[in-house]
C-alpha cells in the first residue's frame, strides 16, 4: 500500500480523534515547563486504533509539549519541544510489534499535518532497540507555533522524516 493511501485511510476514519489528541496535547495546560510542573507526570495518550497495514496489530499514541528552555536545560531558549511516539501492539498477543515506517509516518502526518510533520525528526535509531515496536518523533516550534530546526542545545538527535514523502 503507498504511503499516501494509508495517510487517507487513518485520516477518513480517524481524523476527529487525532485532532482531539493534537488539541490536547497542544494546550497550555498540558505545557511541561519544568520537574514539577503537573503535566510533567503524565504524557497524553490516544488510542488503541487498529492499523492499516497490519490486521493483528493495534497502535497507541502519546504525546508531550516541554518548553525548550526545561527540554535542553538551557534557561531562556525560546519555543517548545513536542513529542509523538507511536506503539504497535499485536491485538490477540499483546506483545509490542513494529508497524511498517511507511505506516509510522503517516500516523504523523496524521496528527501534526503536513505544516508540521515535514520538519519532524525521527529518533528510531537512538530508542528502536530498547522498546521494540515504539517509535518516537520530535518537532520543534517557535513560541508562535512556526516549525524551527533542532536547536544546537537538544541532546537528543535524530533524523527529519523524509520531507515530503507525503504530497
Amino acid at each position: 500500500m503507498l504511503p499516501d493511501e494509508i495517510l487517507t485511510k487513518i485520516e477518513k476514519k480517524h481524523r476527529d480523534k487525532l485532532e482531539q489528541f493534537k488539541q490536547t496535547v497542544m494546550t497550555d495546560a498540558n505545557l511541561v515547563d519544568g520537574p514539577n510542573s503537573p503535566a510533567a507526570l503524565q504524557p497524553i495518550r490516544a488510542g488503541r486504533f487498529k492499523s492499516i497495514t497490519n490486521r493483528f496489530a493495534d497502535l497507541t499514541l502519546m504525546g508531550d509539549r516541554h518548553t525548550l528552555a526545561h527540554a535542553t536545560s538551557t534557561p531562556g531558549l525560546a519555543g517548545y519541544r513536542v513529542s509523538l511516539s507511536i506503539a504497535g501492539h499485536h491485538r490477540l498477543m499483546g506483545r509490542r510489534l513494529e508497524l511498517p515506517m511507511e505506516e509510522n509516518f503517516a500516523w504523523v502526518y496524521a496528527v501534526w499535518g503536513h505544516e508540521w510533520a515535514d520538519y519532524s525528526y525521527n529518533l528510531r535509531a537512538i530508542f528502536g532497540g530498547s522498546k521494540v515496536g515504539t517509535i518516537y518523533y520530535l518537532l520543534y516550534l517557535s513560541e508562535d507555533l512556526q516549525p524551527i530546526p533542532m536547536p544546537d542545545a537538544e541532546t537528543l538527535r535524530g533524523e527529519l522524516i523524509q520531507p515530503g514523502v507525503f504530497g
